[in-house]
């Protein structure tokens, strides 16, 4: 007789692949703009700056997204001890490590752009 192991419950995954990781924390709707802005930026950008930069995205979300990558080590926070409190983002170098996938990934866009736009012309509302 054999003993089965106990199934993961319904929605979590059995395993936490490092693919399956890297897709979760960097899936957020922000997420890749900040890291964007903050990659091409020869300087520190404060918070209003990147909102300004990346347009659209509401305090709560970029302020969101930008704990995720934090708490992953992608980029860092820096709170200098002025009146007002000055706070400024950087990448880190692990998040520099993802300059390189990144652009492969923009080449493999690029290459199959036209099925991309047709998928998401038939994607349902």
């Amino acid at each position: 007789m054999t003993t089965r192991k106990p199934r993961a419950p319904p929605g979590k995954p059995q395993h936490d692949h490092p693919l399956v990781l890297a897709l979760r924390l960097l899936g957020g709707k922000w997420s890749m703009h900040a890291l964007i802005h903050l990659h091409f930026s020869p300087v520190p950008l404060r918070f209003n700056d990147l909102q300004r930069a990346i347009g659209q995205v509401t305090r709560k979300e970029l302020t969101r997204n930008l704990r995720i990558l934090e708490r992953a080590g992608v980029i860092s926070r820096t709170v200098h001890a002025e009146v007002p409190p000055r706070v400024e983002y950087t990448i880190t170098p692990m998040g520099k490590g993802l300059v390189g996938p990144l652009d492969s990934l923009n080449q493999w866009a690029e290459a199959h752009a036209r099925a991309l736009r047709q998928a998401q012309a038939d994607r349902p509302e």
